[in-house]
């Protein structure tokens, strides 16, 4: 892989990481416990080490 390539693939998994940070922050006040919540995290982040 080339270093173009190498730098669009992190600049991917950078945003995939905020997205999942944000949501994360947004939704910690409401119910960090509650199982929904656990499972779009849990989601967000086989998605994320799939990439």
């Amino acid at each position: 892989m080339d270093q173009l390539q190498t730098a669009l693939a992190k600049d991917v998994l950078n945003e995939d990481a905020k997205k999942i940070s944000s949501l994360i922050e947004n939704q910690q006040h409401l119910c960090v416990s509650c199982p929904a919540f656990e499972e779009v995290i849990d989601t967000q982040m086989f998605g994320f080490r799939r990439k």
